[in-house]
């Protein structure tokens, strides 16, 4: 796989085709990216999904507006005039997986030139995009007879939203930090996190309703219940 063993070998190859067609264009380095999920392992050894992302943080960062798509690339339904959309690149990420998306936002976020409202539109856009019912009253009702792996699969989704949250306030919208603290609490978040979101939901409490702070938590009883203590903390 290596030059050490013969010059020109598969490893060099790689990274040459990977530089000079794959990861030119914008979606390709995200089904690039997308596609080293499959042997995880392999991928992160030759650092080609660490590559993959440092292109699409830095593509991000020189254009934060919009992203087009190379010519290599097609996606149903979508057409070639979208980019002027805005913030593009905050719909294509969301394809990524739980993980790869977390390390891209992360790269996306450290390198500091994305304006912040951007940042919070990606983390809004995400859990839309692969669990639409988590925020939903049937998923709270239905959350005893849920299958251990998908709820496994909203903790995490959800801790990584958290740790990536923005710090400007402006960055959020208040309706979106109360459903994130209502999940939260329903699949037993860190307390790490649902602290985290209770002091952002009391950065806007201006703009609570009494109806928003309804947050059920978790019961034996088939009622449905609220967290009285949680809200004492938001107020």
């Amino acid at each position: 796989m290596t030059e050490d063993i013969e010059k020109g070998n598969l490893f060099y190859k790689l990274e040459v085709f990977l530089n000079s067609c794959l990861l030119h264009g914008w979606m390709d380095s995200i089904s690039t990216l997308q596609s080293t999920k499959f042997i995880p392992f392999s991928f992160e050894d030759l650092e080609i999904t660490s590559q993959c992302i440092d292109v699409v943080a830095s593509n991000v960062q020189t254009h934060p507006m919009k992203m087009k798509q190379s010519c290599t690339y097609s996606r149903k339904n979508i057409q070639e005039d979208k980019p002027d959309s805005r913030g593009q690149w905050t719909e294509d990420i969301a394809d990524l997986s739980i993980d790869l998306n977390w390390r891209t936002m992360l790269a996306i976020k450290s390198r500091g030139k994305v304006l912040a409202y951007l940042i919070g539109e990606a983390l809004q856009i995400y859990p839309s995009h692969w669990l639409p019912n988590i925020f939903k009253e049937e998923y709270i009702k239905s959350q005893e007879s849920l299958d251990p792996e998908i709820t496994l699969k909203n903790w995490l989704l959800l801790e990584s939203i958290v740790s990536l949250l923005p710090m400007e306030k402006c960055s959020m919208s208040c309706s979106f930090l109360l459903k994130l603290l209502k999940a939260a609490n329903i699949i037993g978040a860190s307390s790490s996190s649902k602290i985290e979101l209770t002091k952002r939901v009391g950065m806007h409490l201006e703009e609570v309703r009494v109806n928003d702070l309804l947050i059920p938590s978790l019961s034996n009883s088939k009622e449905t219940l609220y967290d009285v203590d949680l809200v004492m903390k938001i107020l």
